[in-house]
């Protein structure tokens, strides 16, 4: 069940009147069924796959309450991940998908492991408040990866009968939803069209379209990235339950390993806590500082996808997360030499290149093979200057003019709320401060023009999102 379709919506809102109108005492077992609800619809073997994590990771944890073991915790820890890899070998071998969202709650229920045998949390005896955690329905499908410190204290908060709802966080939910449905809708769904034109026909193209169609489809991943963590936040939200954040501004960084720490943030803190830190991370020399970020990728390559590409592009990754660390002495410097840091254009002109190294990267992320991202690669270090004269892609665009400038303004306007989102309590206090009339009238308008955007055919409603492919 797709969180953007109309059988998703009516869902909510039953659940959300229960939530909040049924006895706190009655909401561990309300969440617990509406979970588990939401993803029957995925299928008899998904909900049975589920309900095995479910099972293994709190008998796992119950066995490390009683007696910490690194044998128990390597037994249930790998066991988690040794299903996640036979699901892929499925895949591989016979094209059955992955049950729609297995990577995220199979990661869920390990880093829960971690966290009770580093001790960072206690073990979660009530079984009513441990399998929500995984199978909390606005997350379970894309993330963001659950964190057992984060979510399992908030929801004893939010479930017993002192939790009082904040009217402020209910409109934050609100608004926060709205805004990733619009994203996904105006912004990824317009994009998809014109990057798959490109991707699955290179060699129809030029360099100059292979570098443009990098470029989109850094965007669209952002954009249908962001939207599902922005509409899962604030479905949490309208239940008194903060997610944390998947994405600050990456596009703003100045160097990769800065975009790695705002981009897919629940995903790379579980990497750092489950296989960068225990490895030893950068404190056992250089060597094993280089053999670590190439596991880690490598885990990250396999994870998002089964195809030798995705592991090129994660070691790929790794590479120039390398290069930068050992030419960062050099290049810092420069910069302090001609006074650089201080220079506004000059940051510019980083995130700029940060943003086509990372769009170069994430061409073989969405080609078919590695041959066909080498192919697109060789196309774009073809590109001649005066291939730029009159580049004007708008047969892309459903051959209309009108269209394509559409989209490059869905997307200035996507760029700067994101670029915004710094001062989004600000943002939200003015519109809190407004007449009650005006707020509702706002609101209106932003879901009657979210419904025309989804049954118009300006949009095509696509309602799967790229990330529940993996």
């Amino acid at each position: 069940m797709s969180i953007i379709s109309g059988r998703f919506l009516l869902f909510f809102i039953l659940f959300f009147l229960l939530w909040h109108f049924l006895p706190g005492k009655s909401r561990p077992a309300l969440l617990l069924a509406g979970s588990l609800l939401f993803y029957l619809s995925a299928g008899p073997f998904a909900f049975s796959l589920l309900l095995c994590v479910i099972l293994w990771s709190y008998l796992g944890g119950h066995l490390l309450a009683k007696k910490k073991s690194r044998g128990t915790y390597l037994l249930f820890f790998a066991g988690l991940l040794l299903l996640l890899l036979a699901l892929k070998i499925r895949n591989m071998a016979t094209g059955a998908p992955l049950p729609v969202g297995a990577s995220f709650y199979i990661l869920t229920a390990a880093g829960y492991l971690t966290a009770v045998y580093r001790q960072k949390i206690e073990y979660e005896k009530g079984f009513l408040y441990y399998a929500p955690f995984v199978s909390f329905f606005p997350s379970l499908l894309s993330g963001p990866i659950g964190q057992a410190d984060v979510l399992l204290p908030q929801l004893h908060r939010a479930v017993g009968t002192e939790a009082v709802p904040e009217e402020d966080l209910l409109y934050r939910g609100f608004y926060r939803f709205l805004w990733g449905m619009f994203i996904k809708l105006f912004v990824a769904n317009r994009l998809a069209p014109a990057v798959g034109y490109i991707f699955d026909a290179a060699g129809y193209y030029s360099g100059l379209y292979h570098l443009f169609a990098a470029f989109l489809f850094s965007v669209q991943l952002y954009a249908d990235f962001s939207a599902y963590s922005d509409m899962a936040i604030g479905l949490a939200m309208m239940l008194h339950i903060r997610l944390p954040e998947n994405f600050r501004n990456p596009f703003l960084s100045v160097s990769l390993k800065e975009l790695w720490t705002r981009w897919h943030i629940s995903l790379n803190r579980w990497l750092a806590d489950n296989l960068y830190i225990p490895l030893g991370g950068n404190r056992l020399g250089e060597t094993r500082t280089v053999c670590n970020l190439l596991i880690v990728f490598f885990f990250s390559g396999l994870w998002h996808g089964e195809g030798v590409h995705f592991i090129v592009w994660g070691l790929y990754n790794a590479l120039l997360m390398l290069i930068g660390m050992w030419t960062e002495p050099f290049r810092a410097a420069i910069r302090k030499k001609c006074g650089l840091d201080t220079k506004a254009w000059y940051r510019w002109v980083r995130r700029g290149i940060v943003f086509f190294l990372f769009s170069m990267a994430f061409i073989f992320f969405r080609a078919d093979s590695v041959a066909g991202g080498l192919f697109m690669t060789r196309g774009i270090l073809s590109i001649r200057p005066q291939e730029l004269i009159g580049f004007y892609p708008q047969q892309l665009f459903d051959k209309s003019n009108a269209s394509f400038l559409f989209s490059m303004g869905m997307i200035g306007v996507f760029f700067a709320v994101q670029y915004l989102r710094s001062r989004e309590d600000l943002l939200f206090q003015k519109i809190r401060n407004t007449p009650r009339a005006a707020q509702i009238l706002f609101s209106a308008v932003l879901v009657i023009l979210l419904v025309f955007a989804a049954c118009a055919d300006l949009t095509t409603l696509n309602t799967q999102f790229i990330y529940s492919k993996f």
